[in-house]
């Protein structure tokens, strides 16, 4: 087994080419480049998969939960706008649907935008990324009368999430990579956001 595992790690792509670290933690994949990642902590859990497409778009899905209370599922597209030896900037834009269960159970859709910025190091990662998501909500008040008769009215209301992670990767070959990183999110509908932080894992081929 161990040596399966050696053999994988210094097979596969080419030392040339760009990580699957680097496309996961800066945003934007080469073309034909497909990469996965797996970040696990808490309060969040996510499975990001994404694939370079001509033009420097990258196709992206995503799948992010906040202790399997709060599930959103997504897909949109994302494209690297500036990228150099100092640095990589790039933007994602995603469209979804979120559900949430417990005590104040509620689905609507959803959108997220993401800014990632990341100093593309062959070996460490420093990265940075700032996204908001916003939901929106509908409350159906029911109003019993006198008479016998009920009244139903629904307000429409939205919930925004801007959220803030600041991590560091390793690219510990190109096809396959780890990260840590320190998150903070806020809820607009919550009166305490609790930090968190989280373990990552990307694979690319």
């Amino acid at each position: 087994m161990m040596l399966l595992l050696a053999t994988m790690l210094f097979a596969a792509v080419p030392e040339a080419a760009e990580s699957s670290t680097v496309a996961l933690l800066a945003g934007g994949s080469p073309k034909g480049q497909i990469a996965i990642g797996v970040r696990g902590g808490y309060p969040s859990f996510g499975v990001q998969a994404q694939v370079g497409f001509t033009g420097g778009w990258t196709g992206i899905s995503l799948f992010d939960t906040q202790l399997f209370r709060r599930n959103w599922v997504g897909m949109g597209v994302g494209k690297r706008w500036l990228e150099g030896r100092v640095g990589v900037l790039s933007g994602e834009a995603l469209l979804g649907v979120e559900e949430q269960s417990g005590i104040f159970p509620s689905f609507g859709p959803s959108g997220l935008i993401r800014l990632k910025m990341a100093h593309p190091g062959r070996i460490l990662v420093p990265y940075l990324e700032l996204s908001t998501r916003v939901t929106l909500l509908g409350q159906t008040t029911v109003t019993e009368k006198l008479d016998g008769t009920s009244e139903r009215t629904w307000v429409a209301d939205a919930r925004c999430v801007p959220s803030a992670t600041l991590g560091l990767g390793w690219a510990i070959r190109p096809w396959i990579g780890i990260d840590v990183g320190f998150d903070w999110m806020y809820d607009t509908t919550a009166t305490v956001s609790i930090p968190g932080i989280h373990l990552g894992l990307g694979v690319g081929w």
